[in-house]
């Protein structure tokens, strides 16, 4: 089985806390979304070795969404495998934003995930 379909919580859950921020800000881009799941990615590897660091200085927009998508993986980081599925989960995601982005423009990737999240 994929790693999606075995995962599909982690992902949607990751996604609505992308979705409510966007929907709170429209001008947030992919971009940003991209640099604030990096972040967040840098911070759970760190974890993974045992490191437990601060996200890094970044943007209000990236920083936003880098703590919420933080918040949501701390539900889920118990043990190393579950920061390894959390790291795999950020990478997933950062594929789709560069392929949505290239597909349909600075928001095609929030364009997409915002129809599966209805108001």
């Amino acid at each position: 089985m994929r790693f999606e379909d075995e995962n599909l919580d982690l992902l949607q859950n990751i996604e609505f806390g992308i979705i409510s921020v966007y929907r709170e800000n429209k001008s947030i881009k992919d971009a940003h979304v991209y640099k604030a799941l990096n972040m967040v990615l840098e911070v759970t590897k760190k974890k993974l070795t045992g490191k437990d660091v601060p996200l890094p200085e970044a943007g209000e927009i990236e920083t936003e969404i880098a703590e919420i998508v933080v918040e949501i993986l701390a539900l889920r980081s118990f043990t190393n495998e579950d920061l390894k599925l959390n790291i795999f989960a950020l990478k997933k995601i950062m594929k789709s934003i560069k392929f949505w982005n290239k597909k349909r423009g600075a928001k095609g990737y929030l364009t997409y995930i915002n129809s599966f999240f209805p108001d």
